[in-house]
């Protein structure tokens, strides 16, 4: 019984660790961006916004409309700001369903800017930690730290994360697709099904459309876990096939 209890500690020790690395890389990842923001002088380090472009002229809006969804003063399956008014599920379901568009409720309209930007940066820093998840399972410590954050925080950072800030709807796809190919590693390793199916439901959710995206890629990636997979067996081409 004490040798199990040593084993359960030892075990939980680990598992903290590995927490602490992947929160290490999410705030690295936030820290960078901040002093990006701040010598861009952008909110919430200035008075600009990296709100261009679609942002600008679509989001504001959206955003607005979705503070007095939040508010109760405007209703997703029937407004009058859409048109001579219609349901606004579909702009809904495109633009808002993303979970960072809750950051409204904490922010008046005319800090709609700042609360994208604040809704930028945390998706940056979320893709590093769960690409840092990722990393860590999948190559199960034949990456030692320094590497691994780097790869990590790299991902976070990455030029296309940056392009797409003005288009923010595809940040979601960003962060939520190392929780997808971890489950399909998952399952094609240990059978267990749960992590690809809830980030699956979940991306869906948060974006339809990226949300298809990170589903064909992990349809290719699914086929290249299990190629390896098939030929560390040795088992032949044909049998693969």
């Amino acid at each position: 019984m004490e040798f199990c209890g040593m084993g359960k500690s030892k075990k939980e020790i680990e598992e903290r660790s590995l927490w602490i690395l992947r929160f290490i890389s999410f705030g690295v990842t936030i820290l960078i961006c901040l002093v990006i923001f701040y010598c861009l002088k952008l909110a919430p380090l200035g008075d600009n916004s990296i709100a261009v472009l679609d942002a600008y002229y679509q989001y504001m809006d959206f955003m607005a409309f979705f503070k007095d969804v939040l508010s109760g003063k405007q209703n997703l399956s029937y407004t009058m700001a859409k048109g001579l008014g219609s349901s606004a599920i579909g702009i809904f379901s495109y633009y808002l369903s993303s979970p960072a568009e809750l950051l409204q409720l904490f922010f008046a309209k005319d800090q709609m800017p700042l609360s994208y930007d604040i809704s930028v940066i945390l998706k940056l820093g979320i893709s590093s930690l769960t690409m840092t998840w990722f990393l860590q399972e999948r190559f199960d410590k034949k990456i030692t730290m320094i590497p691994l954050l780097g790869l990590s925080i790299g991902y976070g950072l990455m030029n296309y994360n940056f392009y797409q800030a003005w288009n923010t709807i595809w940040l979601d796809g960003v962060y939520m697709l190392p929780l997808m190919m971890l489950g399909v590693y998952r399952v094609i390793h240990t059978g267990a099904i749960a992590m690809l199916s809830v980030s699956t439901a979940l991306v869906i959710l948060f974006n339809w459309y990226i949300g298809g995206i990170n589903c064909l890629f992990s349809g290719f990636w699914f086929l290249a876990e299990e190629s390896l997979q098939h030929f560390r067996r040795g088992r032949t081409k044909k049998e693969f096939l």
